[in-house]
């Protein structure tokens, strides 16, 4: 299981304190435990392609564009 993401704010900075992300569309995941993790997105009226990531001990997942996740138009 994956930890809490850290959203990215307007500035793009990592902000602990978001419950989502800026218009920056920045997320990153800290200290995730060694295995593949399949990782989606949600947005009210967009869609969003998932992204797999095989994470290994000191590894950080920055699923920022264009590696991470992307919209779908």
């Amino acid at each position: 299981m994956l930890p809490a993401p850290i959203y990215f704010n307007s500035q793009v900075l990592p902000d602990s304190s978001l419950r989502a992300t800026s218009i920056d569309g920045g997320v990153v995941w800290a200290n995730v435990p060694d295995g593949v993790y399949t990782i989606p997105a949600s947005h009210p009226t967009r869609r969003f392609a998932s992204f797999v990531a095989t994470c290994k001990e000191g590894r950080l997942i920055n699923a920022d564009p264009p590696h991470g996740l992307k919209e779908i138009t």
